[in-house]
């Protein structure tokens, strides 16, 4: 779904088979980018949900559909990447990617299979290394990102959940 030239949200329907099981699970995968939304563009978006979906309605959705994944993300404008070390108490598995040529990349806390896992790396360079302009002029800014998966909870119930940041202590490496 885009507004203009900007890609606010993507919809997936789909069906599987889980192995082992006779019965086929449909699913609705709806992924919200709420960085690139202008005034009017959600409740236009719900407008045209609700349009298309007939019988499941965007309200329906927020108060009985399950949150299986959620990106949330902080920026830094003050702390260069790998100028501070990001740990969690009780994770074994944390790594920081090499880029070519040596470079120091993005900075992973918790494995890849976890329900719950940090990344750290620079925004700025991320976006010039796109093609896409900055949007703030001010080095360094560092982007902190807590990706969460299987949370089974309804949109509705999102506002009870707790800041998964206090979970992430931060040593300082200066």
């Amino acid at each position: 779904f885009r507004s203009g030239r900007r890609k606010i949200i993507d919809i997936t329907v789909g069906a599987y088979k889980p192995k082992g099981k006779a019965k086929v699970h449909r699913y609705l995968k709806l992924t919200l980018h709420p960085s690139q939304f202008h005034a009017g563009d959600f409740e236009h978006f719900k407008w045209v949900f609700d349009t298309l979906m007939g019988d499941i309605t965007y309200s329906g959705l927020y108060h009985m559909g399950k949150v299986t994944y959620l990106e949330l993300a902080v920026d830094s404008l003050t702390h260069k990447q790998h100028s501070f070390l990001p740990y969690r108490n009780y994770v074994t598995k944390s790594k920081i990617w090499k880029e070519p040529g040596g470079h120091l990349g993005t900075t992973y806390v918790g494995s890849k299979d976890s329900d719950f896992r940090f990344r750290v790396y620079d925004k700025r360079k991320q976006l010039v290394d796109k093609g896409k302009a900055p949007f703030t002029k001010v080095l360094p800014h560092t982007r902190i990102e807590a990706a969460m998966r299987r949370l089974g909870v309804a949109p509705v119930d999102l506002i009870d959940m707790k800041n998964p940041f206090t979970k992430l202590l931060i040593a300082d490496l200066a």
